[in-house]
């Protein structure tokens, strides 16, 4: 049974309610006694939420009862984004008559229908909640306080490098390994492959990086390509992003796989290329996508790299690599460089002999040491290190599931309800996506996640940066770059913090990649559709009134439902159309 995670949602919800209470001139000033009431409602469901958490796993009736506080405070967050709304927009029809020197009291929009229509939906909502609660007393669900303790605040802002170290810790000898396989000049046998197979999380990804920056390979390689492959093992895909990385061009209108394949061998001629299929999951098409590359460029010095946690997938390779778990001291000095940086361990508080009982219980996957130590790293005292010593998620069985467990602290640590908020949001991308930290940001504010707090001097973006160097910090983002041409820093997240996102999101968020998947819950509030297919999903009434983001590379002038009234983001990139569809107008 899937979990719900409710916290986030609550908690901006009173914060909105907050907002909109102490502002003086919003337009539910006249009804601002029920917003109160409805705060005052919503903060004593809060503190039942870590029981329901924990007991919704084996209590249907608790499920069930999280499912009707989840839609009754998205209910409330809709409305307050109408209000805000309205507020803004007559704001604006004020200024734009006070521009033309004359101002009729009666051209402007009379506030009080919309005034009675909110009210009206308020005191819904708060009769719903008022049940909601007296459900909660017949479960016996128990308050525990969740204000925001020493663990969760804050901390002053700081600069870092992001320099993940963790990159090269205790790899050494396999890059020089796996380099002198790829560069025996002695090995003529045509596009020779070497497969890195390990558990999600034992940094295979990582170590192909590393192969691949590395001199020897520079140097033998006249092409270097990389492609990341994902669930999907989609051979066009595949040889259209070669196409990009060979030509420094995308494929355009090309449709023709044969003509894909018929560029890139000109492109290749008789050069030697390093080919990196990276985190590939099925070897479905793997002789027909290999029988196309020994078209190309010179097949006895070429080399392929597999990256899989799958064994089958492994087999396809001559050589196949097995990527071993690290030593403790070598989990132990990721977790020391994410924690303190260039600083050294405290010796003061003892923390030096925890941090090494910490990453004994890492058992040798660097993802987790890199993780723990971004959490480690927001809390100096001996009593918090000890709580992350002697967590319940260490004792778990061995295996992806142990490691998402105990990824799942550091959601749970992140300081704010918003922050938790904007990370889940990020599994609307598909995994191995490249993230841009502006676009990033611009949508967390149309989705309302960054809300400036009362007298405060930052702006939107000023948060937003904040959040964003927060979920680095935290080891839920990697792979930063500053991309000079966007100039902006882009990033990625491992696809285990894909996973975890999606555990977290999974009632809100869905991506459409299949047609097999055309079934989409009707409280899905944000929608991916990604799927390449010529037939064009569609999205029933139920589903569309209720999304807050649409991302689509489909055209759905034909056949589509037009009610969209509570859309927030809408991205067609990608889609063939020249003009918006006009039910998006209003």
């Amino acid at each position: 049974m899937a979990e719900l995670f409710l916290t986030p949602i609550v908690d901006v919800t009173i914060n909105k309610l907050t907002s909109a209470i102490v502002d003086q001139i919003n337009l539910a000033v006249s009804w601002k006694e029920e917003l109160r009431r409805l705060k005052g409602r919503l903060t004593m469901i809060q503190a039942l939420l870590q029981d329901a958490g924990r007991r919704q796993v084996t209590e249907s009736a608790v499920k069930l009862w999280l499912e009707r506080l989840r839609d009754a405070a998205r209910d409330a967050d809709d409305v307050l984004d109408e209000v805000a709304y309205e507020n803004l927009k007559r704001k604006i029809e004020i200024q734009n008559h006070m521009r033309r020197k004359v101002c009729y009291f009666f051209s402007l929009p009379n506030p009080l229908i919309f005034q009675m229509k909110m009210a009206k939906k308020i005191k819904n909502i708060i009769s719903s909640v008022d049940d909601i609660n007296k459900e909660a007393q017949g479960l016996r669900l128990q308050p525990i306080p969740v204000g925001l303790n020493s663990e969760h605040r804050r901390r002053n802002p700081q600069t870092h490098s992001f320099c993940d170290l963790s990159q090269v810790v205790g790899r050494d000898y396999e890059v020089s390994r796996i380099v002198e396989l790829l560069t025996d000049s002695a090995n003529q046998q045509p596009l020779w492959v070497v497969s890195i197979v390990g558990m999600g999380g034992l940094g295979k990804t990582t170590l192909a990086q590393s192969v691949r920056n590395d001199e020897r390979i520079k140097k033998g390689f006249t092409k270097i390509i990389w492609v990341c492959v994902s669930e999907n093992f989609d051979m066009e895909r595949i040889l259209k992003e070669m196409l990009k990385s060979v030509a420094g061009r995308a494929c355009g209108d090309i449709t023709n796989v044969d003509t894909v394949i018929e560029i890139i061998r000109n492109e290749l001629a008789e050069e030697n290329f390093l080919l990196i299929l990276d985190d590939v999951w099925s070897s479905e098409n793997w002789k027909e996508l290999r029988g196309s590359l020994l078209a190309m460029g010179n097949k006895l010095k070429s080399r392929i790299v597999v990256t899989t946690r799958d064994e089958k997938v492994a087999s396809i390779a001559d050589h196949k690599h097995h990527l071993k778990e690290l030593e403790d001291d070598k989990c132990l000095s990721i977790i020391k460089q994410r924690a303190f940086g260039d600083s050294s361990i405290p010796s003061h508080v003892g923390l030096e002999v925890i941090a090494s009982e910490i990453a004994t219980r890492c058992r040798g996957v660097p993802l987790v040491a890199n993780v723990i130590g971004g959490i480690l790293r927001n809390n100096m005292s001996k009593d918090y290190w000890l709580s992350i010593k002697n967590m319940n998620a260490w004792e778990l069985s061995e295996g992806e599931a142990r490691i998402l467990s105990i990824l799942r602290l550091s959601f749970d640590r992140l300081p704010e309800p918003a922050l938790k908020q904007c990370f889940a949001f990020c599994s609307i991308f598909p995994k191995d996506y490249v993230m841009q930290r502006k676009i990033l940001i611009d949508l967390w504010m149309a989705e309302g996640f960054i809300q400036l707090p009362e007298g405060s001097s930052k702006s939107m973006d000023d948060i937003g940066n904040e959040y964003f160097n927060d979920l680095l910090s935290y080891s839920l983002f990697q792979d930063l770059k500053s991309d000079f041409l966007l100039e902006d820093l882009t990033c990625k997240m491992h696809d285990l913090i894909h996973d975890l996102a999606h555990s977290v999101s999974k009632h809100e968020i869905v991506i459409l990649e299949t047609m097999s998947e055309r079934n989409i819950p009707d409280n899905v509030q944000h929608l991916n559709l990604i799927y390449g297919g010529e037939m064009v999903p569609t999205i029933l009434a139920d589903v569309a009134q209720n999304l807050h983001t649409l991302f689509s590379k489909h055209d759905f002038s034909n056949g589509m439902q037009r009610d969209f009234k509570r859309l927030r983001v809408l991205n067609l990139c990608g889609a063939d159309i020249e003009e918006l569809p006009f039910y998006f107008e209003t």
